[in-house]
């Protein structure tokens, strides 16, 4: 398998350049949600290669995991850097919770299943895994609570089902049962 391959848009129209997500380590990581396996790969020419058959977690080719560790810390400092007064420490709660949820938003920068790869386009169903695995890894890095993390992510995939982008929200806190 290649380094990278391309992945299509839920159109089924578009192919968008993807890799599998590796650890520290080198190996790719493997989804827990089965559907990932039945992903359909594609070269360069768009010619079908196979399909995801080990379920790895797919990104866009140029998705760097260190990235969304940063802007994790980074929402971290923002929340702790306060001089201890109460609206400081408020204030830059909110601004954090804020630029967090923009990030993530539909679109947003680190919004992998929407933004990859330079651009913003359609969605593309085979990052779903991935920009779950991101949201959680950014969460933890800015030391948010895993309730709170899952509370964002149904709030995000309520409104998103109102237009119908998110099909499923029957899961914990409004989450994709498969997440």
């Amino acid at each position: 398998m290649p380094d990278t391959f391309y992945v299509r848009t839920n159109d089924r129209k578009q192919y968008v350049e993807a890799k599998f997500l590796k650890d520290i380590n080198g190996n790719p990581i493997v989804s827990p949600n089965q559907v990932q396996s039945s992903y359909n790969l594609f070269d360069s020419g768009h010619n079908h290669i196979g399909t995801n058959a080990n379920g790895y977690i797919i990104v866009p080719a140029d998705f760097d995991a260190k990235t969304a560790i940063d802007f994790g810390r980074s929402i971290s400092q923002l929340i702790d850097d306060s001089t201890g007064d109460p609206d400081a420490m408020a204030g830059n709660f909110i601004g954090a919770m804020a630029r967090f949820a923009n990030a993530f938003h539909p679109n947003g920068w680190l919004d992998i299943q929407t933004h990859y790869n330079g651009t913003s386009g359609l969605n593309v169903p085979a990052f779903r895994d991935g920009a779950s695995y991101v949201f959680g890894v950014a969460g933890h890095a800015a030391k948010l609570p895993l309730d709170a993390l899952k509370s964002g992510g149904g709030a995000a995939n309520l409104w998103q089902s109102i237009w119908g982008n998110v099909k499923d929200i029957s899961g914990e806190a409004r989450n994709s049962p498969d997440q």
